[in-house]
């Protein structure tokens, strides 16, 4: 099952992320925070979780860990997927 949930990490932006958790999970389930490679894809981010990437293992991240039993989450890093366009903030 996967949710989409937004962050306030620091009062200034939105930090979007999934939340991956095994079907039928209904007790409590060990975590794990996954983050996105770079490779220079900026508008990935997140995505990678559960689309993958051609350079890492064949199954998308968000799938393997869930089929494991794992509660998975991952962010969007700053300048990465929806936050790819983020300008610098200024108090």
């Amino acid at each position: 099952m996967l949710e989409s949930w937004v962050f306030d990490l620091n009062g200034l932006e939105p930090v979007p992320a999934y939340l991956a958790r095994p079907k039928g999970l209904c007790h409590q389930a060990p975590a794990v925070v996954f983050n996105h490679s770079h490779g220079g894809g900026y508008d990935i981010g997140k995505k990678e979780f559960v689309a993958g990437r051609s350079y890492l293992q064949p199954l998308p991240y968000a799938k393997a860990l869930t089929d494991e039993g794992w509660v998975a989450l991952c962010i969007d890093h700053w300048c990465f997927g929806e936050r790819s366009t983020r300008r610098r903030w200024r108090r």
